[in-house]
């Protein structure tokens, strides 16, 4: 072999081991070809972790696997190319599942908290499930409040609110508070905070520990804590809003709703990431990461509901039957 033939080998060698390496940093930075239409740009993917975890995957039409099984939390689609996709899931005895889903270059699209809402209930015309049900509802509004530690009451004349300490069923002190305007709905939720709804429809809580009052929001005509006592619905005149105690900006919600101000109440799901809302004669379902309002499933054509989280079961009367309705466990 001649010095021109050895020479012209190994920059030849260069050449490519440069392109080789150069379409291999590429790749591994998210580069990808497309020919639809001819193009390059960087790729990103979609994230999804649903219950049930068996569904069947589509996006934009085409059959993705489910890798979602014991090894794997959810599916991971990659390799796609910035757009807007419509993802779809579905399983047999459960409510189709649609939403359309933007993809950003170097950047995954999460949907972790995907439930998918049962349509086949069981019946259950027992005495204890009646009775469950006929318990659910709740005086609203009320002037007096109890909790554990306190006691509030207020009239419907005037705009002081009279706060008690108690010991056992002992008062040990007491101070009053004056709201902007008479108090129409008092509550405790499970840490000791007093929800103030007055007439003019501004809602407040009150921490009695460090007598502060904080607004949370106005126009408002009902409200509903969850569980923890860490976010609250407030259901308004034009909107239904979600406000986040913890994380305050980001977990913050404002839905459009549809007959927004015919709402009788809100139920939350046990995840904290989805709500009931029960309207007249009608029970939905919402995810509070669907902005767009793309899913909002009918669970039940009745508003007598009652939701177990522990056995994430939601009960309800329907056609003069008792219904049993099982969620993803």
């Amino acid at each position: 072999m001649t010095f021109r033939t050895r020479t012209l080998l190994f920059y030849g060698f260069c050449a490519a081991f440069a392109i080789i390496g150069t379409i291999a940093v590429l790749y591994a930075q998210g580069w990808r070809v497309n020919t639809n239409p001819w193009s390059i740009g960087k790729v990103g993917g979609i994230f999804i972790k649903s219950q049930p975890r068996d569904i069947t995957i589509t996006l934009d039409g085409e059959s993705v696997t489910n890798t979602s099984w014991l090894l794997q939390n959810g599916t991971f689609i990659n390799n796609l190319f910035p757009k807007t996709y419509l993802l779809t899931l579905e399983k047999n005895g459960f409510s189709l599942w649609s939403r359309h889903v933007v993809v950003a270059p170097s950047f995954v699209t999460e949907l972790s908290n995907v439930v998918l809402v049962p349509t086949t209930p069981i019946l259950d015309d027992s005495s204890s499930t009646k009775k469950l049900i006929s318990n659910e509802i709740s005086p609203f509004p009320t002037l007096v409040a109890s909790s554990s530690r306190w006691r509030a009451q207020g009239t419907n004349t005037t705009s002081t609110i009279s706060i008690s300490s108690l010991t056992g069923t002992h008062t040990t002190s007491s101070f009053t508070l004056s709201p902007e305007s008479t108090p129409l709905h008092l509550a405790w939720n499970n840490k000791d905070i007093l929800t103030i709804l007055e007439t003019n429809g501004i809602l407040s809580t009150y921490n009695p520990t460090t007598q502060i009052l904080e607004k949370i929001a106005d126009d408002v005509v009902n409200f509903s804590w969850n569980a923890e006592s860490t976010k609250i619905a407030a259901m308004e005149n034009r909107s239904l809003e979600i406000f986040d105690i913890i994380h305050q900006r980001e977990g913050y919600h404002r839905f459009n709703l549809p007959r927004v101000k015919q709402i009788k109440k809100i139920v939350w799901y046990r995840d904290n990431l989805h709500i009931f809302i029960v309207y007249p004669g009608e029970t939905m379902f919402l995810g509070l990461d669907d902005s767009n309002l793309e899913n909002i499933p009918i669970v039940a054509k009745t508003d007598q509901v009652t939701y177990e989280p522990e056995e994430n079961i939601l009960y309800y009367e329907e056609g003069g039957a008792t219904h049993v309705l099982q969620f993803p466990r």
